[in-house]
């Protein structure tokens, strides 16, 4: 019930990620029926700076059920502003919401990194932004994937489970009223910024890290 949902509220309150899967966690565990909000990022220390991942959702060698839920409001300043996936990790990420996420690098709404392949079927994904701009860390400025980043090693696969294919423009998709459907998702109001006019305002397929 889309109504439940709105007033079944999950706030991170800027302190680091909602919600976390990083313990094995198999299909059994069940995010369903949430709306999770204003989640910063879970942070990882690199030499020269620390970066923060998956403000919404943290996913690290996992492979939850994430279901009916909206993720919104959300920010890394890195990488997966609603959803970061990494390791080896093979959520199923069905009919969820994800709006108005922001992360400074890659992926927007949702960032596949790692050796990650997560099963993704009829979401929505509109207004999120990968956008980092002259003076941001990384140097220089990438904003890649306003919707949807999928990393090198990376996939995303479809109900078969056959891998989407790694193309910036997927001849499969259609538009009709400034949404765009692509593998039963949609897409719509996506951007990015400071990156290439190629790379990707609802997905991007990295080609280098």
């Amino acid at each position: 019930n889309p109504t439940v949902t709105a007033e079944t509220i999950i706030d991170g309150g800027g302190e680091g990620s909602v919600v976390t899967f990083q313990g094995g966690e198999t299909r059994q565990a069940i995010l369903e029926g949430f709306t999770i909000r204003h989640g910063e990022g879970t942070m990882q220390y690199w030499p020269t700076a620390v970066l923060t991942y998956g403000g919404g959702i943290y996913i690290k060698d996992s492979s939850p059920n994430i279901t009916f839920n909206v993720i919104r409001d959300n920010a890394a300043a890195e990488c997966g502003g609603g959803i970061y996936i990494t390791g080896v990790s093979s959520p199923r990420i069905v009919r969820n919401t994800i709006e108005d996420n922001y992360a400074t690098d890659m992926g927007g709404g949702v960032f596949v990194d790692g050796s990650a392949s997560p099963l993704m079927q009829q979401n929505t994904i509109k207004d999120n932004e990968a956008a980092s701009l002259p003076g941001d860390y990384p140097v220089p400025p990438y904003g890649r994937g306003g919707g949807i980043c999928v990393g090198m090693n990376a996939s995303v696969r479809n109900i078969a489970g056959t891998a989407w294919p790694r193309l910036n423009s997927p001849p499969a998709g259609t538009e009709s009223g400034g949404t765009w459907t692509y593998q039963n998702n949609t897409f719509s109001g996506n951007t990015h910024r400071g990156g290439r006019t190629d790379e990707g305002c609802h997905v991007y397929f990295a080609s280098s890290p």
